[in-house]
């Protein structure tokens, strides 16, 4: 199934992890396979404009799925256009912004097709209805398999009794690959991450720590008081991913960070 999605690649140098992977549903065709919905057509599944353009979710256009009432519990979609994944112990969680009609778990999964490794499926309740939200999950049991296909789950309740409308944005994928030659920050650490009120960043002889959005808007330039270790509030951010770019004198680095 074709639908339109604009993919979006993050390299990140701290402590040697992969690119990241950002899936925005606006302009690129992928291929998408729907399974499991139950009598629908090709509307249930289809990008559209954002229902709720506020709040942590601006974006102008989003992916609609439309889970039927007669629908298998594990109603989903695959692509095998973006990988492989190869989560790191630094660099293994997947984000993802839904707004639902119903509180259920959501569950995001990882194969690889034509091998003998086992897939690996997380899930997570939205807690919300009516609104954007973002959900975490956490591939620490995945961490070094290489994976090629992502599957989504948007409405995976334990038995099916009613259809839901669901939105799905902004899909941040550690993990993934790309060509781009990376530089080692073997030495930066950020911590907690998550996290609600304070991220802790160190790194020898900093020179600079800029904290910016998904789009590449800057958000804070950071006074240091350190050059080693800098406490930085994010108390007032709006849950989601951002990223760290920390300056020093051997290069650039650059890293994300979930605030819940």
């Amino acid at each position: 199934m074709k639908n339109l999605l604009t993919l979006f690649i993050l390299t990140t140098f701290a402590l040697g992890v992969q690119a990241q992977i950002t899936l925005k549903f606006e302009s690129q065709p992928a291929t998408w396979t729907l399974f499991g919905n139950g009598t629908g057509d090709s509307t249930d599944f289809r990008t559209i404009a954002n229902p709720n353009s506020s709040g942590i979710n601006v974006s102008d256009s989003v992916l609609k799925f439309k889970v039927n009432s007669n629908a298998e519990v594990f109603a989903g979609a695959f692509t095998d256009s973006f990988g492989p994944f190869v989560f790191t112990q630094a660099n293994h969680m997947v984000t993802m912004m839904v707004h639902k009609s119903v509180v259920s778990d959501c569950a995001v999964k990882f194969e690889a097709p034509g091998t003998s490794i086992a897939p690996i499926e997380i899930k997570v309740p939205n807690t919300v209805t009516g609104q954007w939200e973002m959900l975490t999950f956490d591939f620490t049991a995945a961490i070094g398999v290489n994976f090629t296909r992502l599957v989504l789950f948007p409405d995976f309740p334990a038995t099916r009794t009613s259809g839901s409308d669901n939105y799905l944005d902004n899909v941040v994928i550690a993990g993934g690959t790309t060509s781009i030659n990376r530089i080692s920050g073997e030495l930066l650490k950020m911590y907690p991450n998550p996290t609600n009120d304070v991220l802790t960043v160190e790194y020898p002889a900093m020179t600079g720590i800029v904290v910016s959005d998904m789009m590449g808007n800057t958000i804070n330039q950071v006074k240091l008081l350190s050059a080693d270790r800098e406490s930085i509030a994010v108390a007032n951010l709006s849950a989601g991913v951002y990223f760290v770019t920390v300056k020093t004198n051997d290069g650039v680095y650059t890293t994300k960070f979930v605030k819940n």
